[in-house]
């Protein structure tokens, strides 16, 4: 049962990382408010940051498994 609420809470935080980062981005576009440099410094650490939110799920998913 523990590896199921692990699996699942893994796939919440990736799936959540996904669409807010889409939707900041998309916003990010639409609205051009890339054109400022310190905007663009802080859109690229929130991409950085959202992959590897993303990468360090998929690492303690693997270290789950590989525990067990």
């Amino acid at each position: 049962m523990l590896d199921f609420i692990l699996i699942f809470l893994f796939l919440v935080v990736i799936v959540f990382s996904l669409v807010l980062g889409i939707i900041i981005i998309y916003h990010f576009k639409r609205f051009g408010i890339e054109a400022d440099p310190n905007t663009k410094k802080l859109l690229n650490i929130f991409k950085f940051g959202m992959i590897i939110l993303i990468l360090l799920s998929f690492f303690f998913l693997l270290i789950n498994f590989l525990i067990k």
